[in-house]
């Protein structure tokens, strides 16, 4: 059996964060834009409060409980 090549991709921390909340389910282009313009670095959503989610237009309005 042939051997499958694999190449490393190395991420940023910003990338990589970026990636996960892509990957998160009813997130869309849609809401992924509008939760990236109101943060400075997507990294940071890891710190944010509810409260802070709910700030953001299209996204807090449709947080369940």
């Amino acid at each position: 059996m042939p051997r499958l090549k694999t190449h490393s991709i190395n991420l940023t921390s910003e990338q990589r964060s970026r990636l996960q909340l892509a990957m998160v389910p009813g997130i869309g282009a849609i809401r992924f834009q509008a939760i990236v313009q109101n943060v400075p670095r997507v990294e940071e959503l890891l710190k944010w409060t509810r409260r802070d989610w709910e700030t953001i237009s299209g996204i807090g309005g449709q947080m369940s409980s």
